[in-house]
């Protein structure tokens, strides 16, 4: 246990004490909030709601508290699934494999945290107007969390279709809609990074209350439900697959059309002397993901064991932590008008992994295991460590409303 913890010591010491430079505080301070929602379901259903629902929370509330709660109880949904379903096939499967049913009760339970977790996720932006709380850490935060929740919603759906012949669910197709959903949400941000103004999409809450549907079709009828041909010969799981193309498709032309007719009013936030130099500005930011997606994908293609389907949860749980410290970054460059980053340190210990995996010079499930807890743990000392510079920046607590006493304002929160 000694040598744990000295080792321990000697990563932390590592890591950067200090993420963001003077530059990046210097943005923040200049950072104003911009953000358009056109979604009619959005505003005339669950703003409308939210708004209701926000009036009883007692005004100590912290806005930030309800991300985290939120942000939270997620991970309780992908927590429990897993438990009961780690290789997406306890629902339904082509195998022959004998499991044990995911007991109904579960997907009641899901349905209620989803519902909350959504509900707070609405509401926490409204919580800091109603209380005057309202800060780039706000912002930040709540980006930073759906960075993670996106994904983990994706895999719950995964565990309530099972890999089911029904609509064509094999772990590879379950990868694919991995993938396309985290660049789906990815698009949205790289608008922001561009254009200076986040354009919500119509789909995020449209999906949050079909995901809410279907846990609930579940508990009542059983996941066997979700494969009955519904129309057009295509099952709901089918359709839920097409879905997510469709919404990736159209988030790519909602984007576009909105870069366009900024660039067309000149209200890029990027600026360039020559046609070439603007598109690098704007490529540049794909650069981490598309590293992420090739690497990982190539690790998936040559893996000698079949990495994504001896250990599907935990291959996509280290796509989504890389996805979020990547999309995080992209948040925090976006928000203090700094350029992008080309690079994820994170990304290089892929480097040595994929040729060990290919000449079967290691394990690679122990590998991956490794892998993932440590970009877990610097995912998690790169958060903390933001929040804590931003809160003693900004004189703020993350998790409180009052205000620091003045004198207090240089220690840590």
């Amino acid at each position: 246990l000694g040598n744990i913890s000295d080792r321990l010591g000697c990563m932390i010491e590592m890591l950067p004490s200090r993420y963001l430079k003077k530059h990046h505080l210097a943005g923040f301070d200049k950072y104003k909030y911009k953000a358009v929602d056109t979604s009619p379901f959005s505003n005339y259903v669950m703003h409308p709601f939210w708004e209701a629902i926000v009036k009883f929370y007692p005004m100590w509330w912290a806005p930030n508290f309800l991300t985290f709660l939120g942000g939270l109880l997620s991970i309780v949904n992908y927590g429990i699934l897993a438990w009961y379903d780690i290789d997406y096939h306890t629902t339904c499967n082509d195998l022959g494999i004998v499991r044990s049913p995911i007991p109904r009760w579960v997907f009641l339970f899901c349905a209620i945290l989803h519902f909350l977790a959504h509900t707070l996720d609405g509401t926490d932006g409204k919580q800091a107007r109603r209380t005057s709380s309202s800060s780039p850490l706000g912002e930040l935060f709540d980006h930073g969390i759906d960075t993670l929740s996106v994904v983990i919603i994706v895999q719950c759906m995964c565990s309530l279709f099972g890999t089911c012949s029904s609509w064509g669910a094999t772990l590879s197709t379950m990868h694919l809609v991995v993938i396309l959903t985290m660049f789906g949400f990815y698009l949205t941000h790289w608008e922001k990074f561009i254009t200076g103004v986040l354009h919500l999409p119509w789909s995020y809450d449209f999906s949050q209350v079909t995901t809410l549907a279907a846990y609930l079709v579940c508990w009542w009828s059983g996941p066997d439900t979700l494969h009955i041909t519904v129309f057009w010969g295509m099952s709901m799981g089918a359709l839920f697959k097409y879905v997510v193309f469709g919404s990736v498709a159209a988030s790519l032309i909602s984007c576009t059309w909105n870069i366009y007719s900024a660039a067309q009013t000149g209200q890029l936030k990027i600026s360039s002397a020559s046609v070439p130099g603007v598109l690098v500005q704007c490529i540049q930011p794909f650069c981490p993901l598309a590293f992420s997606i090739s690497l990982t994908t190539l690790w998936a293609m040559i893996s000698t064991v079949n990495i994504t389907e001896i250990q599907p949860r935990l291959f996509f749980t280290m796509e989504g932590l890389l996805f979020s410290n990547i999309c995080c970054r992209l948040i925090v460059s976006q928000m203090c008008n700094t350029p992008a980053d080309t690079w994820n340190w994170l990304l290089a210990p892929l480097l040595l992994i994929i040729p060990v995996a290919h000449q079967q010079l290691a394990s690679e499930t122990l590998m991956l295991a490794i892998y993932v807890v440590v970009i877990a743990f610097y995912h998690l000392h790169y958060g903390i460590n933001i929040i804590r510079e931003l809160c003693d920046h900004l004189n703020i607590y993350c998790f409180s409303v009052a205000k620091p006493q003045k004198d207090n304002s240089n220690n840590s929160k």
